[in-house]
């Protein structure tokens, strides 16, 4: 299932990728964003920095707590209103945690800035960014998934809750 971001002037629609809901993107919180921002990494160079504006989702749905999701958002090079564009979600790997709202960007940023790339198919592209650390009250990395068991390989179980952080995605 593939919906797309319907432009228009004032607010964009729904979107879903593959089978991760992500909402209308009307509840964000746009990060202050600095003049030049820079990287430690040098693998994000600061043409990706400036490429992809950052944000930060307040996800409230908890009622003890306010979840706080770092993400990017990177648009169409040329929008054009009444125009529909696909979502691209992309979901880093566990090396990329943390709260810079930078990591994520490591592998697959350059790529995704690309002007070639971003011509040949026009896209709304998300890269949120899962928290660093471990799940509340627990020794659990804070991932995406769940894992069945060790080593396995990583899928979003569509018959499971999904951890936090995915929620916060979906609802995004």
């Amino acid at each position: 299932m593939l919906k797309y971001f319907q432009v228009s002037t004032r607010r964009i629609e729904y979107a879903a990728f593959h089978h991760i809901a992500v909402g209308p993107l009307l509840r964000f919180v746009a990060m202050a964003s600095q003049a030049q921002e820079t990287s430690p990494d040098p693998r994000i160079t600061p043409a990706v920095l400036a490429a992809f504006e950052p944000h930060l989702f307040e996800d409230g749905s908890a009622k003890s707590d306010i979840f706080r999701l770092s993400y990017r958002v990177i648009r169409p090079l040329e929008e054009e209103a009444g125009q529909s564009y696909p979502l691209i979600l992309f979901l880093h790997g566990k090396g990329e945690r943390g709260d810079d709202n930078q990591r994520q960007l490591i592998h697959g940023g350059r790529w995704l800035v690309d002007e070639q790339f971003r011509r040949e198919r026009p896209a709304f592209v998300v890269t949120p960014q899962c928290p660093a650390g471990t799940e509340p009250g627990s020794k659990a990395d804070r991932l995406w998934t769940t894992r069945p068991k060790r080593g396995s390989a990583v899928k979003i179980l569509l018959d499971r809750k999904p951890t936090r952080q995915l929620r916060a995605v979906q609802r995004l």
